[in-house]
């Protein structure tokens, strides 16, 4: 008797029971990519088994030694391996062949880890007014100003065991804690935002000596569920953060502009650190669109001065937010 196999977004299908997915799709006129000819000697037939997967075949030590190598989980299966003897739902996870290509240049490299979902900080900055300060200045000295900026805070970040995902036009996002330990990956980029303060103050001495200007500084650190993953090909690697927790790190910068400051921090991040550095003042976040209702924490640049609070003073404030 004929069982069923629906392939996400393009239909159901009958087939026999004992056929692999694979067969199925190539039955049917499906795009599946096979490079190795169904012989579980790569990961280009790799689908997501959505539903039923009591009903695909056991999964064998070739197939799961394959996908173990290459970092991949449950749901996912190699669609030449798997048989299905009963209703089942797949995805197939490279659509087309694009995606089939771009798989095929991240195999030829180092094993990456594959995509996931857990706990960092972010830590996103930014000059204010730089890309109307470049359009003032020559190319030259514009390209000067960015490349102090890049080359001290890429040295804070490396030195707290962070990754910078992101920079130009004076803004920069860095990830801390892609390898696990979030509290201590908290703590580095608050370290980091800091530093990264005390050189923007360093950096508008030296803008206010030479054109007369200043480009202030702005900072917010927020700790959270992101999406972490690795852009890779032709032996370029770029580590690569998604989600709401980068907006609420980019909001908290933006709101650091507003109300002066120079490092903003979340409350989330704030509970990871609250015995381990000083705070300036704390109020509540309003107007920002993703920040959640709670309050935020202003934190000082590395080194500025005295009569900052720790943040253990404001613990009780932080439990019941304004």
């Amino acid at each position: 008797m004929a069982t069923s196999i629906i392939f996400n977004k393009l239909g159901r299908f009958e087939v026999e029971p004992g056929t692999t997915i694979l067969q199925a799709a190539q039955r049917y006129g499906l795009f599946l990519a096979h490079d190795c000819g169904g012989q579980a000697q790569c990961t280009t037939c790799r689908v997501a088994v959505l539903a039923g997967e009591n009903n695909c075949s056991p999964m064998a030590e070739a197939e799961r030694g394959l996908l173990q190598s290459r970092h991949f989980a449950a749901p996912i299966r190699l669609a030449c391996q798997t048989t299905i003897h009963g209703p089942v739902r797949v995805q197939i996870l490279l659509r087309d062949e694009i995606d089939a290509e771009l798989a095929r240049a991240s195999e030829a490299g180092p094993v990456l880890p594959a995509a996931r979902q857990q706990a960092v900080a972010v830590l996103c900055a930014s000059l204010q007014g730089f890309d109307q300060f470049a359009a003032q200045v020559s190319a030259y000295d514009a390209m000067q100003a960015l490349n102090r900026f890049y080359f001290f805070t890429r040295t804070v970040v490396q030195q707290g065991g962070g990754s910078i995902t992101a920079f130009g036009s004076g803004r920069m996002t860095a990830i801390f804690g892609m390898s696990g330990k979030i509290r201590a990956a908290v703590l580095n980029a608050v370290h980091a935002g800091r530093e990264m303060a005390k050189i923007g103050l360093e950096l508008n001495d030296y803008l206010s000596r030479h054109f007369e200007t200043e480009l202030p500084f702005s900072a917010g650190v927020h700790a959270g569920l992101a999406t972490i993953g690795m852009l890779a090909f032709e032996g370029e690697r770029l580590p690569v953060a998604l989600g709401r927790t980068l907006t609420y790190a980019r909001e908290l910068r933006d709101l650091a502009r507003t109300a002066g400051a120079a490092l903003l921090i979340s409350q989330p991040a704030f509970a990871a650190v609250r015995e381990q550095v000083p705070v300036c003042r704390a109020f509540q976040a309003r107007g920002a669109t993703t920040v959640e209702h709670g309050l935020v924490f202003e934190v000082p640049a590395a080194h500025h001065g005295h009569g900052h609070h720790n943040a253990a003073d404001f613990g009780a404030a932080a439990a019941t937010p304004a």
